[in-house]
């Protein structure tokens, strides 16, 4: 994992993780290697506090909600709270990002 972080000028890691890293790839023993790593996005659970435990720039999210689980665990309720908005929410985040992926990194924020 450290070596290929070392060789790419822009670093994508998401999927399941919480604020200790990114669930069975990355961990704290690789962020040493990240923090050069400006143009980075981090899209995980938590990965917002992974960044900032380990003063790491780029785009990183706070809780990506995946499931209508973890809504209600976080407060959505009601009509609000289904398997079709939290569908339709993570189809957005991922076109937003998809249109924005190779272009400066200000274009994400």
């Amino acid at each position: 994992m450290t070596k290929l972080i070392r060789i790419h000028r822009r670093v994508i890691l998401l999927g399941h993780g919480h604020s200790s890293g990114l669930l069975f790839t990355l961990e704290g023993r690789h962020a040493a290697s990240l923090p050069s790593k400006a143009d980075s996005l981090f899209i995980w659970c938590h990965a917002s506090s992974f960044a900032l435990q380990h003063n790491l720039l780029g785009f990183a999210t706070g809780m990506c909600i995946s499931e209508v689980p973890e809504a209600r665990y976080c407060g959505i309720s009601g009509p609000r709270c289904t398997a079709n908005a939290v569908s339709r929410s993570n189809q957005l985040l991922v076109r937003l990002v998809a249109e924005e992926v190779v272009a400066p990194m200000e274009n994400l924020f």
